[in-house]
């Protein structure tokens, strides 16, 4: 075996390092030294440490990042499956990580670097137990284990009972060998999943004293409902398709943008340092060689020659004027590559239609990346639930509602009217009063409708609903009073 990575592995690994350093910020962008700041001509090693270390980097790709995952999880993700999954779901990972954590770390690292992998695995034990108590005691229960991009090494896809499947996953992990009580040295491993004539099976390559990959220990074949899985329990995420297919990173653009402003700003501020600087010149003094000057309001410079002249270099020209408007220029385009949160503020009203039309194509992506997710962590949970002896319907959806466009009091009216004319049924009222965040999000349509039948009891009884009661619990007309109608 040997770690050979896929043909197009390297240059995607760039395309990676490159994102996830403009997302990490300034101390990320100045260690990658002249990856992103090359060094100008004849600098020294101290000329070029100060032209880094004076260049300002405008983290507008972490930035977008942040915001673009909060538009995602500002809502809380929907999920249905039976109760017997809970405690999976509260630790997916069985390192006290729950489904939501890490469903936002892989959607932010989808957005960021365009794929992201989870495998399903299950506690391998010497002895099988011979009771469901002993399962619970072992605490032997299926987990996930999350692989970034950059440790899918290499894969290999081919047809398999007429579908395309996934044959070979060879995965970049750690192990550690303990030195001494409190230190611990970190090696590599290499995970392989394989596709044989007998089901899955899992391998584990570490290098030996010579620095060859060796198979540790035999095959490992995970065992399902008494039978080897017959595929491979890997799913990859991506943005534009859930497979291993090697995908541009939807941050890509923004990151080279804003690595360009970076190396602009780089300009600028050695401009605004040479010339900044005040430099005398002397013109028509005689000084004896190795004489020191002083300069200052206590210090006289005396000379016989009367045409002789003194002062401080000044600069002048358009030169810095240029590089700072093209940083301005490039942060406009930036915030139009994809960061909402980082477009100025209008300076008058703008309308809701304008604002959805603005986002549309920010909102289309992330569109296509949640639904994506939402599909392989349905998969992901089913699976989970098999291999647990728990069977059901499973749903994750998360929230598609990106933008905060709250409903205004003129539109709540109308859907009131709509709704009394007998125009809409009460269920798609509820929806409607959802999107328009006048009710929590969290809400049921049966909790909804509890809440109307209890205050309308109240309203009949003669008691009052509580002012802080919420406005899912409320029956319409309060909301209609609540918002001012």
């Amino acid at each position: 075996m040997n770690d050979n990575k896929h043909s197009g592995y390297e240059a995607f690994a760039e395309k990676w390092f490159k994102t996830r350093c403009a997302v990490e910020g300034q101390t990320a962008v100045h260690k990658a030294g002249e990856k992103f700041l090359p060094r100008l001509t004849d600098q020294t090693d101290n000329d070029y440490n100060g032209y880094k270390l004076r260049a300002t980097y405008f983290n507008a790709t972490g930035r977008t990042l942040d915001g673009l995952v909060g538009m995602v999880f500002r809502k809380e993700m929907k999920t249905e499956y039976p109760a017997a999954l809970e405690p999976l779901v509260e630790d997916i990972d069985m390192a006290g990580n729950s489904l939501d954590i890490l469903a936002m770390r892989t959607i932010g690292d989808v957005i960021q670097v365009g794929r992201a992998g989870i495998l399903v695995e299950y506690p391998q034990v010497n002895e099988a137990p011979s009771s469901q108590a002993d399962v619970a005691r072992m605490n032997l229960r299926p987990y996930t284990t999350y692989y970034p991009a950059e440790s899918i090494l290499d894969w290999r896809v081919e047809r398999v009972n007429n579908v395309m499947q996934p044959v070979m996953v060879k995965l970049a992990e750690t192990y550690e060998i303990q030195k001494n009580e409190f230190e611990f040295d970190v090696k590599p491993q290499i995970r392989a999943l394989l596709l044989t004539e007998i089901g899955y099976v899992q391998r584990i390559y570490r290098k030996n004293d010579k620095g060859d990959w060796v198979q540790i220990g035999g095959d490992i074949v995970p065992i399902m409902k008494g039978s080897p899985i017959p595929f491979i329990p890997f799913w990859a995420f991506g943005a534009k398709e859930n497979s291993l297919t090697l995908q541009d990173p939807p941050l890509l653009d923004l990151a080279d943008m804003n690595l360009a402003h970076y190396r602009i700003s780089a300009d600028y501020e050695r401009g605004c340092h040479f010339a900044g600087l005040p430099t005398p010149i002397l013109a028509g003094f005689m000084f004896d060689e190795g004489a020191k000057i002083s300069l200052g309001s206590t210090t006289a410079l005396v000379t016989p020659d009367a045409t002789a002249k003194w002062g401080f270099l000044e600069f002048t020209g358009q030169g810095l004027t240029s590089l700072k408007d093209n940083l301005k220029e490039k942060q406009a385009q930036m915030a139009a590559l994809g960061s909402r949160i980082l477009a100025p503020e209008k300076t008058g009203v703008e309308s809701e239609g304008a604002l959805l039309i603005r986002h549309a194509g920010e909102n289309s992506v992330l569109s296509a990346i949640v639904e994506l997710a939402s599909e392989n962590f349905e998969q992901i949970l089913t699976f989970m639930g098999e291999w647990f002896g728990v069977t059901g319907d499973v749903e994750v959806d998360f929230n598609k509602d990106f933008l905060p466009v709250p409903m205004d009091a003129q539109q709540l009216d109308a859907l009131m009217k709509a709704w009394q004319a007998g125009g809409i049924p009460q269920e798609e009222l509820f929806h409607a009063l959802k999107r328009g965040e006048v009710i929590r999000n969290q809400t049921t349509y049966d909790e909804y409708l509890t809440g109307i039948e209890v205050d309308n009891n109240s309203a009949i009884s003669g008691v009052a609903t509580p002012d802080d009661a919420e406005p899912s619990v409320g029956v319409l007309s309060q909301i209609k009073q609540r918002l001012g109608l």
